[in-house]
């Protein structure tokens, strides 16, 4: 029954997380996961990036790995970086939002998502998950950590409300929830935009390398999607 609802739940996550990354244009997205199967997002940006810790057990070929605190990549240099469920298993949020602002471009987008800890059905669904125990944060949490280290925070996106196999109902009801309790999903989607009080430059620099090579662990191959 757990895996059954887990499965329903990250179906929602992925339909609800497709059409939040279809409004996300630009050349390079980045994906930084610990899952040994990690969804890759569709979206219209089709150069993705899969990042691995150094410490991760799954370092299969077609990653980086490299220190999260210490992303391998030019500032600047990335349009959207997609968090599933990352902040539930790292101490260090702070370090990692400063990085990911780093190396993002002046309008890139950050997208996360994250089980809801006042939900007890989500907190099962995150130990099914994880595999272990983990650390959920409330979305409003995390929306203060995100406007604390310089992002926007531009949508918010709850799912995951209560499982009804009539779909027209299931609709419905998911439709009030969103209005009126949200606090009753079961995940959150969070999508937030970098803050820049400095001059834009009109045109950006193309050539510029993508990766610096000195902060890259083997395998170095990073391309995972390519379409």
């Amino acid at each position: 029954m757990g895996q059954a609802h887990l499965d329903w739940l990250l179906q929602q996550e992925k339909e609800k997380q497709e059409k939040l990354l279809a409004q996300c244009f630009g050349y390079y997205l980045l994906l930084l996961s610990l899952q040994e199967k990690p969804f890759i997002p569709s979206c219209p940006i089709k150069q993705a990036i899969l990042v691995r810790p150094e410490q991760n057990q799954y370092n299969e070929k077609g990653s980086v790995i490299a220190n999260w605190v210490e992303l391998p990549f030019a500032p600047d240099s990335i349009d959207l970086v997609v968090l599933s469920h990352v902040f539930e298993r790292i101490d260090d949020t702070q370090a990692l939002l400063k990085e990911i602002n780093t190396v993002l471009r002046h309008d890139g987008k950050l997208l996360i998502s994250g089980f809801n800890p006042g939900r007890l059905r989500a907190r099962n669904l995150a130990k099914c998950y994880h595999a272990k125990a983990a650390h959920l944060k409330l979305c409003s949490t995390v929306m203060f950590i995100l406007q604390k280290e310089g992002f926007e925070v531009k949508e918010v996106c709850h799912y995951g409300f209560f499982r009804i196999r009539n779909k027209i109902l299931a609709k419905y009801v998911s439709k009030l929830c969103r209005l009126f309790s949200p606090g009753l999903a079961c995940g959150y989607l969070i999508v937030a935009e970098k803050k820049v009080l400095a001059p834009i430059v009109a045109k950006p620099d193309w050539q510029k390398p993508l990766l610096e090579p000195e902060k890259v662990r083997l395998p170095t191959s990073c391309r995972v999607k390519d379409e």
